[in-house]
């Protein structure tokens, strides 16, 4: 881990346990990506919480919509293809495939469908940002 990754480790730690909504939640062990380490715990398996909250302490992340069960899938402007669509609620890559790296309307809509229905939670939707 690089110096400049155990500073946004620490300063995600301190984060979330400075948050008000957070205090007294236990931390699990770091595996991965800084908001990862809060997702193992139930209280921050929602990823658009976590991102909301490491945004509050400024920390930054890939911009992202929600899309909630019966809700209309359209992006309107608010990000750019490619997105990867998974799942809100769901901990790491649960139904997540090839698949979820989407690049049109049509299989946006097909994706957060696939999601709601095959996952049972609501869509998160997050720009693609190209990585290993």
């Amino acid at each position: 881990m690089s110096l400049t990754e155990a500073s946004a480790v620490t300063k995600c730690t301190e984060a979330v346990r400075n948050h008000p909504n957070t205090r007294g939640v236990p931390l699990g062990p770091f595996r991965g990506w800084c908001s990862q380490l809060y997702l193992e715990d139930a209280a921050f398996r929602d990823k658009a919480l976590a991102k909301k909250i490491l945004a509050y302490h400024g920390i930054r992340s890939a911009p992202f919509v929600t899309f909630a069960r019966g809700q209309r899938v359209q992006l309107r402007n608010r990000l750019s293809y490619p997105v990867i669509v998974k799942s809100q609620r769901e901990e790491s890559s649960r139904g997540i495939s090839q698949a979820s790296v989407v690049d049109s309307d049509a299989r946006l809509v097909e994706r957060v469908d696939f999601v709601h229905q095959s996952v049972g939670t609501d869509a998160i939707v997050e720009q693609y940002i190209e990585g290993r």
